[in-house]
């Protein structure tokens, strides 16, 4: 039998979470990550950010986050800030 884990961080930016998912998922090498910040690195691995591309950017980290738990993850990390209960409210429900 495989435990399922859903992790869902919630710390402000630059807290660390994206660390902190990626030691874990060196502990557990399964483990999926969702990240909303993941929607704006480039090709080259450099981040730019644009506030206008939040929405596209949240929308992606939802689609990954249920394609994980519904192929059956042991373990999804979703490494956003959720400092709002509408931020984590939708991982929590589903």
């Amino acid at each position: 039998m495989n435990l399922k884990r859903i992790i869902i961080l919630r710390a402000v930016p630059g807290a660390g979470k994206n660390n902190f998912a990626e030691f874990i998922q060196s502990l557990y090498p399964q483990t999926v990550i969702c990240c909303a910040d993941d929607h704006f690195y480039d090709e080259c691995g450099n981040y730019n950010f644009d506030p206008a591309k939040l929405g596209a950017a949240h929308g992606a980290c939802r689609r990954k986050f249920k394609e994980a738990v519904d192929n059956g993850a042991e373990c999804v990390i979703v490494a956003n800030t959720n400092v709002e209960k509408s931020h984590w409210e939708y991982y929590e429900k589903y």
